[in-house]
Formats: C-alpha cells, structure tokens, sequence
C-alpha cells in the first residue's frame, strides 16, 4: 500500500514503504523497521503529526517496550503463533457454537510508568471463553486520557491487523461446514470508552478508526473484553 497525500503509514513488518511527503524520509526509514500500524488521516491523529513524531521518536530512543509474549491464569510465554493454536483448538472443541472472538486494550497510570493491556478474548456464546493478555510498557506517566485512548485503539489495531491479514479468514473456515447448525463467527475492537464521562467525547473518532478498518468497534457497556478483563491485569 503507497501513501497517500494526507496520510502517514504505521507499518509491522513491511518490506516496503515510498516515503509519503507528510514525514520525514528519514521517519519513513524507521517505521519500516520498528512500527505499530497502517494508515490514518493525519487530521483524525491526536495531536496532528508532530504528536506521532514525538510518539515514534520514543520508540526510537528505546522508551517504550513491547512484549508481544502473551500469558493468561495458566500458560505464559506463549507466542502469537501459539496464541492461533489455543483459538483454533478451542473452536475445534465444539464448532456448531456461535463465537465472538474480540480485542480491546486498557492502561492503569502507575508513579513512573503508564502499563497497557491488550487482551484477546474468544467468547464460545454460553459456553465459556478462551483469552490472553500482552504488556506494553511506556515509561513515563500519561495523564492526558486523550492520549491514553488513542494508544490503546492503536494497540488493538496492531493485533486485529494480524487477525486480519492472515488469520481470520482460518479460524472462520473451520465453521463453514458447520454454518447451518448455528455455527458463526463475529470479530470485534472492544474500547474503553462510553457515552458518560470524560471518553463520550472521544467515541466518534476512536470507532472510526475501527470501522475503518472494516471491524465492528464497541463501548462501554458492551466492550467487556477492555474494560472488564484487560482493566483486571492493569494495576
């Protein structure tokens, strides 16, 4: 995918990326090596670019790390590809279910350090549910809830970008044969915001970031795998 004018490219693991004339080619170089996600109006970005510059420039110095070892109450350590094989042998244990498989993401402030949880969460619909958690650590408290939102919309697309691109398709197909037994499943973001307090006024922008994407996006009350299991493993 080429840039736009207008836009800047966050790319995972892209073998190629054409400068775009909104940042630097220099800023392009580095994400094509170290970044988070794909592509956003640069006028829908919090704070505009120079808040993205000063994001990216963080990574660059080495100030924030990601662990994308993901861990629950029984297993830790596990890879993304292990992650893919606990969901597929869960759907696999009874696939005439209805399934919700959902991400969301939630942060807690702490003195020193802001902690990020993003969860995956696979709801088998009155049967129990299979999820996992992944750590992302900024060093340095983030007060602004602006920010603290929008990074936790970026986390969770980063992960249902994969899903996206090389995964769901897979876990779906295991359903097809099963579909005119009720077999289904639906794949959301779950955001941390809602229509009373201080967020209400950051939920047009942050579910449009979602369905732009072509995902179902949800809020409080109904976005139950942030602010429920992923606020449970952020303090």
């Amino acid at each position: 995918m080429k840039p736009k004018k207008g836009m800047i490219l966050l790319l995972h693991d892209r073998q190629k990326v054409t400068p775009s004339k909104t940042i630097s080619f220099d800023l392009m170089k580095f994400l094509h090596n170290k970044c988070l996600l794909y592509s956003y109006n640069i006028g829908q970005l919090p704070e505009g670019t120079a808040y993205w510059k000063t994001y990216l420039s963080q990574l660059r110095r080495g100030n924030m790390t990601f662990d994308f070892q993901f861990y629950n109450l029984t297993e830790s350590n596990m890879t993304f590809s292990t992650v893919i094989k606990r969901l597929t042998d869960f759907i696999y244990k009874d696939p005439r279910c209805s399934f919700v498989l959902s991400i969301g993401s939630d942060s807690h402030v702490h003195q020193n350090q802001t902690k990020f949880i993003t969860a995956i969460h696979l709801h088998r619909v009155g049967k129990g549910a299979w999820g996992c958690l992944k750590n992302t650590i900024i060093p340095r408290p983030i007060h602004s809830v602006h920010e603290k939102i929008s990074l936790e919309t970026t986390l969770s697309q980063e992960l249902a970008y994969e899903f996206i691109s090389n995964y769901l398709i897979k876990l779906s197909d295991i359903l097809i044969p099963f579909a005119d037994e009720g077999a289904d499943l639906t794949f959301e973001i779950h955001l941390d915001i809602g229509k009373k307090g201080v967020t209400k006024e950051l939920i047009q922008e942050m579910t449009g970031r979602i369905t732009a994407m072509g995902v179902e996006a949800k809020i409080k009350p109904d976005s139950y795998t942030a602010f429920s299991y992923a606020n449970r493993y952020t303090k």
